[in-house]
């Protein structure tokens, strides 16, 4: 299998969870990663405790193993994968959704302090910066061939910008009801950096 050696392919990789459960009745989720495709160079390893494949990308190092370990192997992450007898293999059963990642393990809520969590939300939050891409819903005739924002929810996110552009004071959006106000609130953290927001809807209303 010395063949494998500097062997460049891209691999889907799943998404990652880094932090998952509840915490205060609430479900907490924080990904360190969506599904993504990575161009690696991928290797035979061998260890101790067996063989397994290496991949390496400007992002980082991962092992690709067939069987549960505690062992990094040196890498960033472990994943999880069924048959890896070789990279040609691993590549399609990531392609079909088989992947697992098992390191590093997903932290609970509650075991992570204020001030990491903090700092972690803001170091993401600076990723933001010069990323962000309106995308607004497109219909041909009554065909929707495009995914999107309504157009209140565009025109929400522009005001909001639009507001913070000349003012630090808080800001209230109105919608009508079935509008949409979670998409312009939650796009909106990612142009301006928005740290706080609440949300209020009539219930019960007669």
């Amino acid at each position: 299998m010395s063949d494998l050696f500097g062997l460049k392919m891209t691999l889907h990789l799943p998404e990652r969870e880094c932090v998952s459960g509840r915490y205060a009745g609430n479900l907490v989720k924080r990904l360190a990663h969506t599904q993504r495709e990575v161009e690696m160079w991928v290797s035979e390893e061998d260890a101790r405790t067996g063989r397994y494949l290496k991949g390496v990308a400007a992002s980082g190092t991962i092992a690709i193993v067939d069987r549960p370990t505690t062992s990094f192997h040196g890498c960033d992450a472990v994943l999880l994968v069924d048959d890896i007898s070789s990279a040609e293999q691993v590549q399609r059963r990531l392609e079909a959704g088989e992947g697992k990642w098992i390191l590093p393990k997903v932290r609970k809520p509650g075991t992570v302090g204020i001030e990491h969590a903090a700092a972690e939300c803001k170091r993401i939050t600076r990723t933001w910066l010069g990323n962000f891409k309106l995308v607004s819903e497109f219909y041909e005739g009554d065909t929707l061939v495009r995914e999107g924002l309504r157009p209140p929810q565009v025109n929400a996110v522009y005001a909001i910008k639009a507001h913070w552009s000349v003012s630090s004071q808080a800001g209230t959006l109105v919608l009508p009801t079935g509008a949409g106000k979670t998409e312009p609130l939650r796009d909106c953290r990612r142009p301006i950096l928005l740290s706080h927001a609440a949300m209020a809807a009539p219930f019960n209303v007669s």
